[in-house]
């Protein structure tokens, strides 16, 4: 009877040292389930992994397996939003060094339409406003000095063209300085509301059989 005790003693020890520690094997899981939802993905696979090969009842592994399955969809839309960022930012930081604030919002908007705001849109959104309503703390050089040079161009041509007496040529160039600026440019408007000015004068003086003289009807 002694030997049956004792070997009844022993069975139960190994029992209990084989036995399952529930409490250990959830939290585990439990802790399996929050980096999957972090979309720390790699990591909660290997958990499943092991635990499936381990001690874990099927629910646990099932359970675990449902919440990797759950999280997947989401995260990989996280990382696709993240990877279209990097892109975006870099493409806007590109422009705004350029001096192209329009180009740079249009890329930001691409972007927003498609993955909504965060901070980081909006803190980015906020400096390209800066840098519109601001245009001479820009750096000089860049597309918005490319086109201000061009423009400063095409209204000394225009204004030799006024000289000339050909005031179509001169509208015609302030019109394509007006297509050229971004929002504009108020300095072509101007000439080129002068230079049509004097061609609808010039035209009404020749219609009248008179003669048209130093920008003026004789």
């Amino acid at each position: 009877m002694r030997y049956w005790i004792i070997g009844l003693i022993a069975l139960w020890a190994v029992w209990l040292y084989t036995k399952p520690n529930m409490r250990k094997l959830d939290a585990r899981v439990d802790n399996a389930i929050a980096l999957a939802a972090d979309c720390k993905l790699g990591e909660a696979q290997g958990e499943l992994i092991a635990l499936r090969s381990g001690r874990a009842t099927a629910a646990q592994v099932a359970h675990l397996q449902a919440a990797i399955e759950q999280a997947t969809p989401r995260c990989e839309k996280k990382r696709a939003r993240a990877s279209a960022w990097t892109e975006a930012q870099a493409a806007a930081e590109g422009a705004l060094d350029d001096g192209d604030a329009p180009r740079a919002l249009t890329r930001l908007n691409q972007f927003t339409r498609r993955y909504g705001e965060d901070a980081a849109t909006r803190a980015l959104k906020a400096r390209i406003g800066t840098a519109r309503e601001a245009p001479a703390r820009m750096a000089p050089s860049g597309a918005l000095a490319r086109q201000a040079q061009s423009a400063r161009q095409l209204i000394d041509e225009a204004d030799r063209d006024i000289k000339a007496g050909n005031y179509r040529a001169a509208s015609n160039r302030m019109e394509a300085c007006v297509a050229m600026i971004d929002g504009g440019s108020r300095e072509c408007a101007a000439f080129k509301v002068y230079a049509d000015r004097l061609q609808q004068s010039m035209q009404r003086c020749l219609d009248d059989g008179r003669e048209w003289v130093g920008e003026r009807c004789q």
